[in-house]
């Protein structure tokens, strides 16, 4: 069984194992873990919704974060319900969705012209698309990835999420919202901030 890991700094220990298993992930840092309810939709039946748990490991020095793992692996979602494991393939999911510990509402889905093999985060949706794509498909931490943003048929790719570089990406994508686009005039500001500016903006072009 693989072992979960901490977001932010992240040291890993690669072994191989006398049965033969794959290398593991060793986690060094104290963790909770949490099983939550998620909803999947397939591609297939996208009316019907599977309510399922997903399992979440939390920093116990930082309670707001999360990780993943033995969810998003070897190119299947792993979920668990009633006490049963499931397996469902990436290319065959439309999204999955569930709210964390926080009460904050996560969306992931699969975007093939961002990644084929990976699930990505979706962070904003509308005239403006934000997708957070993981360096690595067992991994969801601040430190690593890439952000897409899609207006038009078009993308931006961005490797470092939170600098002055995307702020000026942004600001091009949204400059016919002036006063929008004024906000993002600052050396520094929360992600989470640019991600409400985006909501605002994409309810402005409904």
């Amino acid at each position: 069984m693989r072992n979960y890991f901490k977001s932010i700094i992240f040291i890993f220990l690669f072994s191989t194992m006398c049965n033969a298993q794959k290398n593991k992930i060793i986690l060094i840092y104290s963790s909770i873990t949490k099983e939550l309810p998620v909803k999947i939709v397939l591609k297939e039946n996208v009316t019907d919704t599977i309510t399922s748990t997903i399992i979440l490991q939390y920093d116990v020095n930082n309670l707001s974060r999360f990780v993943y793992i033995d969810t998003f692996i070897d190119e299947k979602v792993h979920l668990i319900t009633n006490k049963r494991k499931h397996n469902y393939k990436l290319d065959k999911i439309k999204y999955l969705e569930f709210v964390d510990e926080n009460n904050k509402k996560n969306i992931f889905t699969i975007i093939p012209q961002i990644i084929k093999k990976n699930i990505v985060e979706v962070k904003s949706q509308g005239k403006i698309n934000y997708y957070i794509s993981y360096s690595d498909k067992n991994i969801i931490a601040e430190s690593h990835g890439y952000a897409y943003i899609e207006k038009d048929g078009k993308w931006t790719k961005h490797k470092k999420w939170i600098n002055r570089s995307l702020f000026e990406k942004i600001q091009n994508l949204i400059s016919d919202e002036p006063d929008l686009a004024a906000k993002l005039n600052q050396r520094e500001i929360p992600q989470s901030e640019i991600f409400e500016i985006l909501a605002e903006y994409n309810s402005r072009k409904l």
